[in-house]
């Protein structure tokens, strides 16, 4: 959900000649299932963002090689904040550097990001379980090309979007 709703509103600051469109499948009647019961039930968003970039990463025993890019190239622990912060998001930081919403509360998580990503035009599809998605091209001029995924779920439905 966090990845479609920042597509999205990529997709919506930069324009596009193309209806192009942003869909989250989800297998289960729930979303974000995860993020509601991590931490707790309090939602660790990150940890403290005024320490080290390699402090950070030690406070994660699984995945710090693998956040180390991430955190460092691509979406940093500041750009992280920031954005629940510019959401209307209040965190605050415990004594051992973890990092949680104000309100103790991973729904807040859950509704700050499901709320972008409505914001945004996420289409977002529960119950629906991905069993394959087909990729087909198509030249629309020398310059461009189309591309169609046939997604197909659990049920055998296909739908196919460009």
């Amino acid at each position: 959900m966090f990845a479609a709703t920042n597509a999205a509103a990529t997709l919506k600051k930069y324009g596009s000649q193309r209806d192009i469109e942003v869909h989250v499948y989800e297998s289960t009647a729930k979303l974000m299932s995860k993020v509601l019961i991590s931490g707790g039930g309090r939602c660790n968003v990150l940890h403290d963002t005024t320490e080290p970039l390699q402090k950070i990463l030690n406070s994660y025993p699984r995945g710090s090689r693998e956040l180390n890019g991430l955190f460092s190239k691509h979406f940093t622990p500041h750009d992280a904040r920031d954005w629940f912060v510019e959401r209307g998001v209040v965190l605050k930081t415990e004594s051992d550097g973890r990092m949680f919403p104000i309100t103790d509360s991973s729904q807040t998580i859950a509704d700050c990001i499901y709320d972008d990503a409505m914001k945004n035009g996420v289409i977002v599809r529960k119950g629906h379980r991905v069993v394959k998605i087909d990729v087909h091209c198509s030249e629309a001029d020398e310059n461009d090309s189309t591309h169609v995924f046939d997604v197909i779920t659990q049920n055998q439905e296909d739908v196919g979007h460009n």
